[in-house]
């Protein structure tokens, strides 16, 4: 499986060493890196399907794409992208299948899209909010210069935070904490989006 959203964070994480060879002085490591991030973004291109408005994951045996409307989708958010493509994107995380879906607890991203076959609520990663996607798509939105969003997003996700605690994910109509009731990466992800203005 060729997997966007780990590609995605791949490519953020290339740029982010990029930037540090840099200041270290280790300028051919840099560029390493730059070249890296853009050669992942890249594939990430060729991963886009135009119906659907999203990158699809792909079958390595087959070749074909996996026809799942899932957070994956998104990932274009996380490895940085164009001005267009990341509009696109935002109308999509906030409309009706996914953040702007009725009848959410809060406003936030789903797992996977409700009009996806494999939509389940309560389903791991087939539905709930899961507070670091939340703050990996907040970052990507920052990145992408969608600060307004990005700021909304952040305050909310504080709001369900302070009703579930540092739970695992959360059931996204209902906003029962599910999963491990004291979990790290959502500490982690609750600490830096209070260590940030906006």
């Amino acid at each position: 499986m060729a997997d966007v959203f780990f590609s995605a964070i791949l490519a953020a994480a290339d740029d982010a060493l990029a930037d540090l060879a840099a200041i270290a002085g280790h300028p051919d490591a840099a560029d390493h890196h730059r070249c890296a991030a853009q050669h992942t973004r890249e594939a990430l291109d060729a991963a886009w399907d135009e119906d659907l408005q999203a990158c699809l994951d792909q079958d390595r045996i087959t070749g074909r794409p996996i026809r799942s409307d899932t957070i994956g989708g998104f990932a274009p958010l996380i490895a940085g992208c164009s001005l267009d493509r990341s509009a696109v994107l935002v109308d999509r995380l906030l409309g009706p299948t996914y953040a702007g879906a009725d009848g959410l607890a809060w406003p936030l991203p789903l797992t996977t899209a409700t009009t996806d076959p494999r939509f389940d609520r309560r389903g791991y990663w087939r539905g709930p909010q899961w507070p670091p996607i939340t703050w990996l798509l907040w970052w990507g939105l920052r990145r992408c210069g969608h600060r307004r969003t990005a700021a909304t997003i952040r305050a909310t996700a504080i709001d369900q935070l302070r009703d579930t605690g540092c739970t695992e994910y959360v059931e996204p109509v209902t906003g029962e904490p599910l999963g491990s009731p004291s979990q790290s990466w959502t500490a982690a992800v609750a600490l830096d989006w209070l260590a940030t203005e906006t």
